[in-house]
């Protein structure tokens, strides 16, 4: 078959090619070549593993927000942090199991932004 014994340790259908040998026949591999031509000309673009968020806003959770409205400097430090780094932050929040573990986050979150840290302070150079 088309399938040799390092299937295991590589990936793709044709297994781990070490040889030429290993190649498939070449009406094969000419079949492969023409139809992925065919593809590209009808505009084909790949396998689409997942929708793209092109909307970079983060819904901050009303009770957070009050609580950056009584520090000025903490509010203008969390909009500037990235998308990704707002949306780690409300993630942490809303991951807590209990209100006053939430709670706790949000406060740890308010002192760490009013020192300027990240959530991930702690790993970053």
């Amino acid at each position: 078959g088309l399938l040799n014994s390092a299937t295991e340790t590589a990936m793709g259908q044709f297994g781990r090619i070490s040889a030429v040998e290993g190649l498939p026949a070449e009406e094969i591999l000419l079949s492969y070549i023409h139809n992925a031509l065919a593809l590209n000309k009808a505009g084909a673009r790949g396998i689409k593993t997942k929708e793209k968020n092109t909307d970079k806003t983060v819904e901050v959770p009303s009770d957070f927000s009050l609580l950056m409205d009584s520090y000025p400097n903490v509010k203008a430090t969390f909009e500037r942090l990235s998308y990704s780094h707002k949306k780690e932050n409300i993630e942490w929040f809303n991951e807590a199991k209990t209100e006053p573990t939430r709670l706790k986050r949000m406060n740890t979150a308010i002192e760490w932004l009013a020192e300027g840290k990240s959530l991930n302070w702690k790993y970053q150079k």
